[in-house]
Formats: C-alpha cells, sequence, structure tokens
C-alpha cells in the first residue's frame, strides 16, 4: 500500500506541458512484472521516435536478480492511450523452493508481448501495461517438473501462460 503511495506522489504534474507532446526521449521506470526485470523492479527507456522504444529493467525475481532488454513498437495517437506491440530478451522464469534454496534459479529467453500506454495529461509521464507471453526453455520447465514431481515440496500455484506487467516511467 504504501508503494502505490509512493508512485501516486511522484505521478503528480512536476512541470506543466502540452498533452499532445511527442514520446521521445529518456524515462526512468518503476514497477512490477517481467518488463521490469522481476516481481519488482526499475527500468531505463529510450524512445528515439513516438513509434519506436528501447529498455533495459533490473528487478528481484523471487530467486535472484533477474534483468530484461527489448522493444516496443508502438502506435502513436492523439489520445492518451497508444497500443504497442513489444518483445524481449531476459528473465522470464524463476524457480524458488523453500527450504531447498540450493534449487533457486532465474531462467533467462525471449518474450513477446502487448499493452497500453497510457500518458499523464499535462507532462511527459507515462503508465505502461502490458501482457506478455513468456517462451520458456526447456531447461526450465524440466527443472520445474523436476521440483513438482518432488513429494517433500507443495506447489502452491503451477505456471501461468502470460504474465502482466505494470509500470510508471518519469520524463528525464
Amino acid at each position: 500500500m504504501s508503494l502505490l503511495a509512493v508512485l501516486v506522489t511522484f505521478a503528480l504534474p512536476f512541470s506543466a506541458r502540452a498533452q499532445n507532446e511527442e514520446q521521445k526521449g529518456l524515462y526512468l521506470g518503476v514497477g512490477f512484472g517481467q518488463d521490469m526485470g522481476g516481481i519488482f523492479g526499475f527500468g531505463l527507456a529510450y524512445w528515439p521516435a513516438p513509434w519506436l522504444g528501447g529498455f533495459v529493467g533490473g528487478g528481484w525475481a523471487i530467486a535472484g536478480f533477474g534483468y530484461q532488454t527489448g522493444l516496443d513498437l508502438c502506435l502513436p495517437t492523439t489520445k492518451r492511450t497508444s497500443p504497442f506491440l513489444t518483445v524481449m530478451y531476459g528473465y522470464n522464469g524463476a524457480i524458488h523452493v523453500k527450504g531447498l534454496e540450493k534449487r533457486d534459479r532465474v531462467y533467462t529467453g525471449p518474450t513477446i508481448g502487448a499493452g497500453i500506454l497510457l500518458r499523464q495529461r499535462v507532462i511527459r509521464n507515462y503508465w505502461r501495461f502490458s501482457i506478455n507471453v513468456p517462451i520458456r526453455s526447456q531447461e526450465f520447465l524440466d527443472d520445474w517438473q523436476t521440483v513438482k514431481d518432488r513429494p517433500d515440496v507443495v506447489v502452491n500455484q503451477d505456471l501461468l501462460p502470460v504474465t502482466f506487467g505494470l509500470g510508471f516511467h518519469f520524463g528525464l
């Protein structure tokens, strides 16, 4: 709850700008999901053009540090929302077993996804909402099955076929 309060506080306008200003330049992001490199992480995004952005992120991925790098292809609009497609490489799976930390591991691989960018009304900041499809390695799937097959391990949740991302980006 306190994290939400911090995000809302930082989302308030620091300077006024026109609503239809093109989305270009460097942004610092904070959020949740693969595109931020983990369950919670930080990222940098650079938009050289309103339709093309690149990003890197790093964060806590439950079993260790996760990273992410990728590209966003955005459909620029005159509205506050713009749809985008994304392709990224980095953290796309993790295994953490309480009491068996030696099995903890973060896995990397490609991920594709789509989402919506929601720009603020008067400043360059924006929200990024995404749904991602991780393309997990056979090694990760085999390790996951090995963990599930252990009689001394209780799996609270199986793998989801998609992941979700939520981030807030500050214009620099």
